[in-house]
């Protein structure tokens, strides 16, 4: 007997089995959307304090650098290549008169985050942990700043990690 001749033969017993499908598949995808923790908008990013010696999570809204018990901190990147530690491939701050911008925008205007984004870009510095200078993200120095290289032997793919 095919799967339709049962179906005309049991009109009852097919309903039922789709409609506990149908109940299934939806507790499913609630339970899946409740439970995962790591979807949404992130709201941690990582920051050094010591020239990205280490790193620590704190909020994402924050414009670096900022006061961190005493020290500036600013943004850090960390990575990840196949088993070896999470390290900070590098440095981002905003320059001092992007800050003072960031400052005046009123989170209550219209178009306020876009505002934000666009500011906190405009007015990126970055460079590598240990580096003297800051540099343009978009100059020549500052792609080679956010360049990573891999440890001497590595094949395994670079990882972000994330707080």
């Amino acid at each position: 007997m095919s799967v339709r001749e049962a179906i005309n033969k049991n009109p009852v017993v097919s309903v039922i089995l789709i409609v506990a499908a149908v109940v299934a598949c939806v507790g499913f995808a609630v339970s899946s959307t409740a439970n995962s923790s790591s979807s949404g908008i992130p709201t941690k990013a990582f920051y050094s304090d010591d020239d990205g010696a280490t790193y620590f999570a704190d909020d994402i809204n924050k414009v670096a650098p900022f006061d961190h018990q005493g020290k500036q901190a600013v943004k850090a990147y960390v990575y990840r290549f196949g088993n070896h530690g999470p390290f900070v491939g590098y440095l981002e701050r905003t320059t001092p008169d992007g800050a003072q911008k960031i400052a005046a925008l009123k989170p209550t205007e219209p178009g306020y985050a876009d505002k934000l984004a666009e500011m906190v870009g405009r007015h990126a510095e970055v460079k590598k942990p240990g580096g003297k200078d800051w540099f343009k993200p978009t100059s020549a120095a500052g792609s080679k700043a956010m360049s990573i290289q891999a440890p001497a032997n590595e094949t395994q793919d670079l990882d972000p990690v994330f707080p």
